[in-house]
C-alpha cells in the first residue's frame, strides 16, 4: 500500500490548481489546523500579499516580480519586500525625488494614504508639500535639503 502524500506535497498540488489561497481555505482543503498550515507553508516557501491585510498566500516561485519588486494577480498584490510598509519604504528609497500618494497607489494598485500618514507620523518617512499635494520621501534629511521649495 502506498503511503498518503505528505501535507507539503498536498499543499503544493493545491497551488498548482490555483496560484493564490487564503490560509483558512488551505486549512479546510488539507484538513489541518491553521498553525500546521503555516508551518507547511514555511517549509516550502511562500509569499504573503501586501493587499487584503496579508490574507492571500502564493508559493515563493509563483510571482513574476516587475522591476519594482511587485506582482499582481487578480487584484491581489505581492511584493518581494513583504508588507505594504516595507514595499513603500523600498519604493521611496529608490525614488530620491519622492513619490506622491497617487503615484504610489498607481504602482501598488492599492490605496495607501492612511499608511503614508501613519509612517510620516512615526517618523519613518518624510513629506513635503508641493503644489498643494504631499510628496513622500525616504526619511533622509539630506534628501529634504535638496528638494526645492520643501516645507513639511
Amino acid at each position: 500500500m502506498t503511503p498518503p502524500p505528505a501535507p507539503t506535497q498536498r499543499l503544493e498540488k493545491l497551488f498548482h490548481r490555483r496560484k493564490c489561497w487564503m490560509l483558512d481555505q488551505l486549512a479546510q482543503a488539507l484538513g489541518y489546523a491553521l498553525i500546521s498550515v503555516r508551518r507547511f507553508l514555511k517549509q516550502i516557501g511562500y509569499c504573503r500579499s501586501y493587499t487584503h491585510n496579508g490574507k492571500w498566500y502564493t508559493l515563493h516561485h509563483a510571482p513574476d516580480f516587475d522591476r519594482d519588486g511587485l506582482w499582481h494577480y487578480r487584484g491581489i498584490g505581492f511584493s518581494e519586500h513583504g508588507s505594504l510598509t516595507a514595499t513603500i519604504d523600498h519604493l521611496l528609497a529608490r525614488s530620491p525625488a519622492g513619490l506622491s500618494a497617487g503615484q504610489l497607489a498607481e504602482k501598488l494598485q492599492h490605496p495607501c494614504d492612511a499608511v503614508l500618514t501613519r509612517l510620516h507620523q512615526a517618523g519613518r518617512l518624510d513629506r513635503v508639500r508641493l503644489a498643494g499635494h504631499f510628496l513622500y520621501l525616504a526619511a533622509d534629511p539630506q534628501l529634504l535639503k535638496k528638494t526645492p521649495g520643501a516645507s513639511t
